[in-house]
């Protein structure tokens, strides 16, 4: 009788950037600008695809946080922070930096990072939550697509979040920055409500 032996895959090394190499390669035209991704501890880790909902609800925060801060901060969407010690460059959904903050590529810190999280809830919850504690963010959100609720992350010491509050419909929130109040039913309706629309005109037949 035959017998069939199960053959490991090897262990994997990742390639692994530095900052300055990495922005050496985008500089020469190495990553093609379709890709995806976002460089964490010096490793490049494809980003999880968007839905309609998820698109929604950054486009409304993001109209919250303008309306409420312009002038005094800048609002970022979807574009990276740079984290020195750790090699990393994510890219958060929404970030709120001060005009003049320390940036050694793009803004070293953030006074508020948003994710916006329907796949990528675990790795929101779990790395990131420890890559922002470990930068000293003071305060991180996560909206929660699936469970319709925001969860806030504050008091970082160590690679850790002492603080964790859970929002949903009927709770608003405010940011230590003290604007904008966010109501949590206002802002998934409209996440649900547009993407229900636009979701619905992509089958309409024609």
């Amino acid at each position: 009788m035959a017998v069939t032996q199960r053959v490991h895959a090897p262990e994997l090394n990742p390639l692994r950037f530095t900052l300055d190499r990495y922005h050496a390669l985008i500089e020469t035209g190495f990553f093609d600008e379709d890709v995806r991704a976002e460089l964490l501890e010096g490793v490049l880790v494809a980003m999880s695809p968007k839905g309609v909902e998820h698109d929604e609800a950054i486009e409304w925060l993001n109209e919250q946080f303008v309306l409420a801060l312009s002038g005094r901060f800048r609002v970022r969407v979807q574009s990276a922070l740079t984290f020195t010690p750790s090699g990393s460059e994510p890219e958060p959904d929404l970030a709120v930096v001060a005009k003049d903050v320390p940036q050694p590529f793009h803004p070293g810190e953030a006074l508020l990072v948003v994710e916006v999280a329907d796949s990528s809830l675990r790795t929101d919850r779990q790395y990131k939550a420890f890559l922002y504690a470990t930068a000293g963010i003071p305060e991180y959100w996560i909206v929660n697509l699936p469970d319709q609720r925001v969860e806030r992350y504050t008091l970082p010491r160590g690679e850790t979040y002492h603080e964790i509050t859970e929002l949903t419909a009927g709770d608003e929130l405010t940011p230590r920055l003290g604007r904008p109040t966010i109501a949590i039913a206002d802002l998934f309706a409209a996440a649900f409500r547009e993407g229900r629309e636009k979701a619905e005109a992509l089958w309409r037949p024609r």
